[in-house]
């Protein structure tokens, strides 16, 4: 997860650079962008465990990449948990921030460092390395890179825009975020 909401926030405001409804702007994207995350999160996680019934005989074997990435799908959730709790924009904004920087603290060992040094059926576990070339078969290997990895990215860029433009529209429509020309008169004023 990039986007680090109140970090971001934070940032800007003791920059000075983002104006109020810019600081705004960038709470409500990483708010998207978060849930986004975590979508994917779960279909990998999905997708993941169908894959290991077929390769390793069941959907969970309590390998260390597994866990790591239910580990981070639940600090990601109890994230979102959190800031939905408060209704106080600057506070939202300082508690995020602050768990955002203990949560990336705990992502960087569970998903990075203990996989590698445990035995995993994983690549890049203890006496199996990751992107080896016997890892993948050739004639995958020439879909997956070109193919898979920019696709699966752009495809979650798409998905999180569409879900920013449909929550616009719908607060627009509900009358919480103002027409452009109300927000000139705003401006202006």
């Amino acid at each position: 997860m990039v986007c680090h909401d109140g970090t971001l926030y934070r940032l800007g405001d003791l920059l000075g650079s983002l104006s109020p409804d810019q600081q705004s702007q960038v709470r409500y994207l990483c708010a998207r962008i978060y849930q986004g995350g975590i979508v994917f999160g779960v279909l990998g996680f999905t997708t993941g465990s169908i894959w290991a019934r077929w390769t390793w005989g069941a959907f969970w074997s309590s390998d260390p990449k597994q866990l790591g990435a239910v580990i981070a799908l639940l600090i990601y959730l109890a994230y979102l948990v959190l800031r939905n709790s408060m209704t106080d924009m600057d506070k939202r904004a300082r508690i995020g921030a602050v768990y955002n920087i203990f949560a990336y603290a705990m992502l960087l060992p569970t998903i990075w460092i203990i996989p590698r040094l445990l035995e995993s059926l994983h690549p890049g576990g203890m006496g199996n390395p990751a992107l080896d070339t016997h890892d993948i078969d050739s004639r995958m290997r020439v879909v997956f890179w070109p193919g898979a990895v920019p696709g699966w990215t752009l495809l979650g860029v798409w998905i999180t825009t569409l879900r920013i433009r449909l929550a616009i529209l719908t607060e627009k429509k509900e009358g919480l975020l103002p027409s452009p020309n109300q927000a000139r008169k705003l401006r202006n004023a």
